[in-house]
């Protein structure tokens, strides 16, 4: 009996760690296996460059930055957002927004959408929050 339980202990804890499990709503990661990070390169009056690492134990349909003007933090269950696919299958790359305005607040995520089998679950990174130059700089 101590064998059986001893190896449907295994046999979970195996399952459990080749899962991705969806970030909350704040910006902490949920599982260890799944992280995104975002780190700003550089910025201007109307652009910005970041660089992303993305890791997953799960296949990544899709990734890139998704952002929001002023205070809100960038999530795709709000309407008031933008996004940016990257359109590589890298893991690690850098990634610009231009066409910004002067002298205004942005927050900025990384996201990356992993495979769960018949769901597809979206981590979240760090959120940057940056205000770009103004004109007269």
């Amino acid at each position: 009996m101590k064998k059986v339980l001893t190896v449907l202990v295994l046999a979970l804890a195996l399952v459990s760690a080749w899962s991705c499990k969806k970030s909350s709503g704040n910006d902490s990661q949920s599982d260890p296996e799944c992280i995104a990070l975002i780190s700003m390169k550089n910025y201007t009056t109307i652009s910005a460059e970041f660089d992303v690492k993305l890791t997953s134990n799960r296949p990544i349909v899709r990734r890139g930055l998704i952002w929001t003007s002023g205070s809100i933090t960038p999530r795709f269950d709000d309407t008031n957002y933008h996004s940016s696919p990257y359109e590589g299958s890298e893991n690690q790359f850098t990634m610009s927004l231009t066409g910004l305005m002067p002298d205004s607040q942005y927050n900025v995520c990384a996201y990356m959408d992993v495979n769960m089998g018949d769901d597809v679950e979206t981590i979240y990174s760090n959120t940057i929050s940056f205000t770009t130059l103004p004109d007269d700089v």
